[in-house]
């Protein structure tokens, strides 16, 4: 009896062992997304913008972003169906159309799996799951434990978190300060509670586990929880999302497995509609990241001055957070919104379905009239990667544009004089703008201009009078103001102008003089603050009164002239 009690003891220490000898490093990983081409590209104009314009510090931010991120996660195996699978948060999976996911043995010798498929996320809670491939050669996963936890309990983070510009592993040991968070906040209106925990959680650690010690689990470790939030302004208020949520998430996505087919493209078509009246954050779960392949700087430019204020708000907070693309999502979501609010929007048929691997044709009804859109089946759902109403090329608020503006403007013209005696002037002008509505600039000119010469003829006793032409340059100061109207892709600009300077020039064409032009100039945008200009005006120019009574000079009144312009702003 002792020897079989021995034995006993002998096979459960085995058993402890064996479980042990799975290295918890070999269980969490390190999630690297891969992005759209259109992504990379916004993403990398954007920043050359932005580094022109002076933000240098967001530029590098975006370039950064462009190059590629990282994120944690844990392995995770699916007992229904045998396969493994990688849990971490939305938000590192959010923007990708795949992700390459790096491991690391106990000899640090790293396994690289590329381009896993993104099964799914939740909208709701920041949740995502990754399918690794049969021939990755996993040998064992964590296990999601079905029970909660209590206030004080001690708890782990595992994670990749960054040092440097590299992911660097990192394990952390804290306290349950608040088993039952209630925040909806955090849960997008869920009722699901929160983990508020004391253990490490830094930039990179999004995704890893929440574990708490359990000798017969793999590693060790029993996953109670996925680390997603830390408070700012508080010491050691860090927050996971608990694991009866993350196993109802896997319920959904993984041993119920959702097929993409047709009956739930038409259900998701129908849900997008009602979404439509009911605000951007309804819209935004139907925007596929493969949107943003019909993005560019200057359209994102035009969908920010057309927002909503509520809109604009969430874009800076997720450009803030570090989520660039989830801001033009937005962006998108509720320029959709603003135009629908007129539009009765309804279903009419879908287009030669086939599967869900190909983008697929719905047809829309828009107050009578067919309109098209695409959709893309990905990440668990149906999302709308083009819709033919929103004309990106065609954005912004119609009217009075007050988004019309620019730093500083280089133009060169032509002053063709409509009095006789006046020459041809060539003028080149730097200006700025002042809250839309006003101007103020230099402007230098050269040219010729003609004046009367009288010598006395003693010998017939009379003058004569002579036309002598004489080259003289300008300089003034010109102050005014201008409405923009957007038409199309074209801003029409009426402008008033007064203006006062200096000529200088031989005999009588030197002096001040003063004026005032009315015209109108056409742009046309080509980034934010980058506009090309063409123009008209008309320009009269006056001389004070000590001047125009100057009886050597032919046009004393004034001179009246014709402005040819073109020109560019940045």
């Amino acid at each position: 009896m002792k020897k079989i009690f021995s034995l006993l003891i002998l096979i459960s220490c085995a058993l402890v062992i064996s479980a042990q000898n799975v290295s918890l490093r070999e269980m969490v990983v390190i999630v690297k997304p891969n992005y759209y081409d259109g992504t990379i590209k916004f993403l990398k104009e954007y920043s050359k913008t932005l580094k022109r314009e002076g933000y240098y510090d967001a530029s590098e931010v975006l370039n950064a972003y462009a190059e590629g991120g990282f994120g944690s996660g844990f392995i995770y195996k699916n007992a229904a169906n045998g396969k493994f699978y990688v849990v971490t948060n939305r938000h590192v999976l959010s923007q990708a159309k795949d992700v390459n996911i790096e491991i690391f043995d106990e000899e640090e010798t790293k396994i690289k799996l590329e381009n896993c498929t993104i099964i799914a996320v939740d909208e709701m809670l920041d949740l995502g799951i990754v399918e690794l491939p049969a021939s990755a050669n996993i040998k064992s996963g964590l296990t999601l434990s079905n029970t909660n936890v209590n206030d004080a309990d001690e708890v782990f983070t595992a994670g990749f978190p960054g040092l440097g510009k590299n992911p660097s592993w990192q394990l952390g040991k804290g306290i349950v300060s608040n088993a039952k968070l209630q925040s909806d906040e955090l849960t997008n209106g869920s009722p699901t509670r929160i983990i508020q925990h004391t253990a490490q959680v830094d930039a990179g650690s999004s995704g890893g586990p929440l574990l708490v010690r359990d000798s017969n689990a793999p590693g060790g470790f029993l996953v109670v929880g996925i680390n997603t939030w830390k408070a700012e302004g508080r010491e050691n208020a860090n927050f996971a999302i608990p694991a009866s949520a993350i196993l109802k998430f896997i319920d959904n996505y993984v041993v119920n497995e959702k097929e993409l087919n047709e009956e739930m493209l038409r259900s998701k078509v129908n849900d997008f509609i009602t979404a439509g009246k009911q605000g951007f954050s309804k819209v935004l779960p139907f925007i596929s990241y493969q949107y943003i392949d019909n993005i560019t700087v200057n359209n994102f430019y035009d969908l920010v001055n057309s927002s909503s204020d509520k809109a604009v708000d969430a874009m800076k907070e997720q450009f803030v957070n570090g989520y660039p693309i989830e801001g033009v999502r937005i962006a998108i979501a509720d320029a959709i919104v603003r135009m629908l609010e007129k539009k009765s929007l309804s279903f009419v048929s879908i287009d030669n379905f086939t599967d869900n691997s190909q983008p697929v044709n719905v047809v829309l009804s828009s107050n009578g009239v067919n309109t098209n859109s695409v959709w893309n089946g990905e990440r668990g759902t149906w999302q709308i990667s083009d819709f033919s109403l929103l004309n990106l090329n065609n954005l912004g608020k119609k009217g009075i544009a007050t988004d019309f503006g620019y730093t500083t403007s280089i133009k060169i013209g032509t002053d063709i004089p409509l009095k006789s005696h006046e020459g041809i002037r060539y003028s080149l002008s730097v200006e700025r703008t002042v809250y839309t509505f006003m101007t103020y600039g230099f402007n230098f000119h050269y040219g010729s201009s003609e004046y009367i010469q009288s010598d006395y003829d003693y010998a017939e006793h009379r003058y004569d009078t002579t036309y002598v032409s004489k080259n003289y340059a300008g300089l003034d100061l010109s102050l005014g103001g201008q409405l923009p109207v957007k038409v199309g892709q074209i801003y029409l600009i009426p402008r008033l102008q007064g203006f006062y300077g200096l000529d200088f020039g031989g005999e009588n064409l030197g002096g001040m003089y003063y004026g005032y032009s009315l015209g109108v100039e056409a742009a046309y945008k080509l980034q934010r603050k980058t506009y090309l200009f063409v123009g008209t005006s008309y320009k009269h120019k006056l001389s004070p009164k000590f001047f125009s009574e100057d009886s050597s000079r032919v046009n004393p009144s004034g001179v009246p002239y014709l402005k040819l312009y073109v020109g560019i702003s940045f």
